[in-house]
């Protein structure tokens, strides 16, 4: 996914690509394109700006020029950089914070299946 975005972008790095499009040119489906640019949201390589637009992180985007990209990487916060002493625990957090969410939303949507408890039945017992 990664390689296919850096072959997309803009100088600069901004993306307009949808899900549907990334998942035709690549051969996969649109729920793994989700996937992929989520964990390339919890690396900090790629944000979300929009519907259909993508940023690629100033470390890796292309430019027009290196003074650019100077300008660009000397401008990031130095949490979005891929040297923070943190980063390899930050992603690896996201990641298992999304995962409890998931199984969070699971478990809400298994108790909405369940039938409603019916209270008139319980008071004539």
């Amino acid at each position: 996914m990664l390689l296919h975005l850096l072959g997309r972008q803009e100088p600069g790095g901004r993306c307009l690509v949808t899900h549907g499009t990334l998942a035709a040119e690549i051969g996969i489906t649109r729920p793994k394109v989700t996937r992929a640019l989520q964990h390339l949201g919890f690396a900090r390589m790629v944000w979300k700006e929009g519907n259909g637009a993508y940023r690629l992180s100033p470390l890796i985007a292309g430019f027009r020029t290196p003074a650019e990209q100077l300008q660009a990487s000397g401008a990031m916060d130095d949490d979005d950089r891929f040297d923070h002493p943190d980063f390899q625990e930050r992603y690896e957090q996201q990641i298992e914070a999304y995962e409890e969410e998931k199984q969070a939303k699971a478990a809400e949507r298994q108790r909405r299946l369940e039938p409603p408890i019916d209270l008139a039945a319980r008071r004539r017992t």
